[in-house]
């Protein structure tokens, strides 16, 4: 709801990071985290390079690899001197307090959702928390009780 919006944004601290800090490696625990890029540029790679990236000004990145994860699948590494606000999966945990869901495998997760139907006149937009190599990420909460 709104006011669960309102703490996750409270909660996203503001840190800087010089070029060259490695923010998380492939491969080794990291602290779980969402991060979104403010300014500057954040190169994401992995072993095999299939899934390289730069994320900049307007970006997020950390979902898969650090909030999803045990360990991350690709390392993240400052380009040029950023700002970041980080967004960790205790302070999720905090406000959301049911995060299951994020520990569920994904074919289970795909199954549960093919069940339920959402329709599009359900849902508000409340504001973009990010935007990356696949599109927008909106806030978005549903009118009807599920």
């Amino acid at each position: 709801d709104g006011m669960e919006y309102e703490e996750l944004v409270i909660r996203i601290e503001e840190k800087d990071f010089a070029a060259g800090t490695t923010i998380y490696t492939d491969g080794e625990q990291c602290d779980p985290a969402l991060y979104f890029v403010r300014s500057g540029q954040v190169h994401i790679s992995n072993s095999d390079e299939s899934k390289n990236r730069t994320v900049s000004s307007g970006g997020y990145f950390g979902a898969t690899s650090c909030l999803l994860l045990e360990t991350p699948t690709s390392s993240a590494v400052v380009k040029e001197d950023c700002v970041l606000g980080v967004l960790t999966l205790d302070d999720v945990k905090a406000i959301i307090r049911n995060v299951a869901r994020l520990d569920q495998d994904q074919q289970v997760m795909e199954l549960e959702n093919a069940k339920k139907k959402i329709e599009h006149s359900e849902l508000v937009k409340h504001r973009i928390l990010g935007v990356g190599t696949f599109g927008k990420v909106w806030l978005l909460s549903r009118t009807k009780p599920v």
